[in-house]
């Protein structure tokens, strides 16, 4: 499938057509995004969760939103735009912005989504064999920080420096050396066949894969500690899962299988 674009600012309109000045996270940043990964039978697996991080960052950053785009019908908006397909899982990527006029204080400002929509050709657990901790940047805590916001340097720099590098993925770390996710968002671990998360006071994004298998840990009585790690303690651990809306991919040290029994049935 070729990849699907739209833009939503009320009504559908034609993307090429939306000028750019009227984009307020092309201008200022004034936006932010969720990706979420849709199976060919037009479900999320993780949809209850991106909804609820969609609605928390709507009331965090006083968007305007539509009083009928409730969770029911924002979701149907998706899946109308999803087209069948028996191939693939579907990547859909949607950018929240704010339209109109004003600087930094915005005008009389609309609600504006961006939809990308793809083919996903990868399963839902993958394995890397090349990982760092990062050496050009570190994650500092601030207000807004747990935001996917469109403003994501910190995550662009993370991506410039992996791949110079020749890495899967980075481990990011504050300006303590303390491990706050990956750059495929959360991270997690195993250290002598015991399961850890980031202490979330340490910062990073609000992730919702982090929230879907703490959930299903604690249903299924899996303990996992929140700790503050240094990147020199985490990388003798067993396997670190990097996870995000998409998928989890795992480097293994000391093994030779993919850790299922921490995980929730994924359609492999």
């Amino acid at each position: 499938m070729k990849p699907k674009h739209l833009l939503w600012t009320g009504e559908w309109i034609d993307v090429e057509h939306f000028p750019l000045n009227q984009n307020r996270s092309f201008l200022y940043g004034d936006g932010f995004f969720e990706t979420m990964r849709w199976d060919n039978f037009k479900e999320c697996r993780l949809w209850d969760f991106h909804w609820n991080r969609i609605s928390k960052t709507i009331l965090a950053l006083h968007f305007p939103w539509p009083a009928h785009l409730d969770k029911a019908h924002f979701f149907e908006m998706i899946a109308k735009q999803i087209p069948e397909n028996e191939e693939s899982d579907i990547r859909v990527k949607i950018i929240f912005f704010r339209t109109g006029t004003g600087r930094y204080a915005p005008e009389e400002s609309k609600l504006g989504l961006w939809f990308e929509i793809e083919d996903l050709h990868q399963p839902w657990i993958q394995q890397i064999s090349r990982i760092g901790k990062a050496k050009t940047l570190h994650l500092s805590k601030s207000t807004f920080s747990w935001i996917k916001s469109t403003s994501a340097l910190p995550y662009v720099l993370a991506g410039i420096e992996k791949s110079h590098r020749d890495l899967d993925d980075l481990v990011l770390c504050n300006g303590n050396g303390l491990v706050v996710e990956g750059s495929f968002a959360c991270i997690f671990w195993s250290k002598n066949g015991q399961l850890y998360l980031p202490d979330e006071k340490l910062g990073g994004l609000d992730s919702c894969m982090r929230r879907f298998l703490i959930q299903h840990w604690h249903e299924n009585k899996i303990e996992v500690l929140h700790v503050s790690a240094s990147w020199e303690e985490i990388e003798n651990a067993e396997w670190i899962g990097f996870g995000s809306g998409t998928g989890i991919r795992f480097w293994l040290n000391n093994m030779q299988e993919l850790p299922y029994h921490v995980l929730p049935q994924f359609s492999l």
